[in-house]
């Protein structure tokens, strides 16, 4: 095979002299335990948890998001995701303002 011509042929002869490919091996399980790659639940709630302390200085969601630069439903939408997943009231709403619950303190 010293014709460089005969060598690059892509014809059905050609691919039937070339040696097989090998199959991928196996890949492993993915090992037990956090994702380096990942954030950890709690900086995953980190906006969360601004927008809580935001609401408990500044008694609103409204001037809440104003301080911190979000719109209003987006720190509404904060609190109540961090009060589903603590599964209690972290504030309580008034007509005035919302006041935080001993939770909502801590």
């Amino acid at each position: 095979m010293s014709d460089p011509a005969r060598r690059h042929s892509a014809g059905p002869a050609s691919l039937a002299r070339r040696a097989p490919v090998a199959a991928a091996p196996p890949q492993a399980a993915a090992p037990a335990g956090p994702d380096p790659f990942e954030f950890p639940p709690l900086a995953e709630r980190l906006k969360a948890l601004f927008a809580l302390r935001a609401v408990a200085r500044h008694g609103s969601t409204v001037r809440a998001a104003e301080a911190i630069h979000l719109s209003q439903p987006a720190v509404a939408r904060a609190v109540a995701e961090l009060e589903r997943a603590a599964q209690v009231p972290l504030f309580v709403r008034t007509a005035r303002g919302m006041v935080p619950t001993p939770a909502g303190e801590r």
